[in-house]
Parts: C-alpha cells; structure tokens; sequence
C-alpha cells in the first residue's frame, strides 16, 4: 500500500516527502514491554540483529522540518536511530535503566509470531506477523548494518537508553 501512494504522489508530481524510518524504538511498548513486566524478558528469534532503532521523537522533528520548508527536493529519506543496538544490548540497557535484570531470550521464528499475534493492540493477523519475522531475519543476517553514511539518510538524537529512562514506567512489573 504504502509504495502505491509514493507512486501516486510521483506521477501526480505533487510535493510530498516521504520518511523511511528503520524500526521503531516505541514499538518495544508493544511487542516487548509484556514479556518485560511479567518475565523480565524480550524474546526474539534475531540473536545477531543490530537495528539502528528510532524514537517517534525523533521522527516527527524530522518530518517537522521536511513539512516547513519551502520546496522538498529529496522526497525518500531512510531515518535512524543514532547507534545499532543487538537485542542483547536492550536487555543490558533496560536493566541499568529498570533497575532490574532483563535478558533477551532467543526463541522459535512460531513463537515470536504467536507473540505478535496474541497482543490485542496490534491486531496483526498471523500472515503478517510472519512477514515482520521474515523481515526480522534479513536484520539478523545483517541488512539494517549496512544503512549508515548512505546518502539520503537522515540520523536521530535519541538514544535507547535516553528513550528507556523516558518510559521506564510502562516496564514496571505488573501488580
């Protein structure tokens, strides 16, 4: 859907800039944050996956600044976060954040998708929740380390520790 209106917008030759970004570090509030209150654990199945995790702060600056300007040249840019994190790095990150100890639990390509798919605000069907895990496995192997210093790029501020400390209350155990 998403390549349709970018085409859309190109042939109509309408001015439009569009935001790329690599995975959200907000979506932690809803893939993982559960399994973080309850078990002290992220489960994924990407053990060597290193995303360059970006803030919806971050963002929205970004697109701030594309919307006040006068004429939008660049109209694709990927956004990222400032640093690549490994999921292992996370865990260590939320425990000096939380206070706590969280590790990263590798788990089965099924039951990262029975997560996704048992959280009722996603509302992802099973089909697409095997597709982020097919997409998930191209960062495994590496896609997302190749994507800094390429031109039309643009780099966030926030850290993941920095966005940790913001919402370590939506990790608090569950009472």
């Amino acid at each position: 859907g998403v390549a349709k209106v970018h085409q859309y917008l190109e042939e109509k030759k309408l001015d439009h800039f569009v935001l790329q970004p690599t995975m959200f570090m907000d979506n932690f509030l809803l893939t993982y944050a559960k399994g973080i209150r309850e078990k002290d654990v992220i489960e994924t199945d990407t053990p060597n996956a290193k995303v360059p995790m970006i803030s919806v702060k971050d963002i929205g600056r970004f697109a701030s600044e594309a919307l006040l300007k006068d004429k939008i040249d660049i109209t694709e840019m990927k956004v990222l976060g400032p640093e690549l994190v490994t999921f292992d790095q996370a865990a260590e990150i939320l425990t000096r954040v939380l206070g706590r100890k969280i590790t990263h639990q590798v788990v089965s390509s099924e039951k990262v998708v029975e997560n996704y798919v048992s959280i009722p605000k996603l509302g992802w069907s099973k089909e697409f929740a095997q597709f982020v895990v097919m997409a998930g496995a191209a960062v495994n192997a590496g896609s997302e380390d190749r994507l800094f210093g390429l031109p039309n790029t643009l780099v966030g501020d926030e850290t993941f520790e920095q966005w940790a400390d913001r919402f370590k209350s939506n990790f608090a155990p569950s009472t």
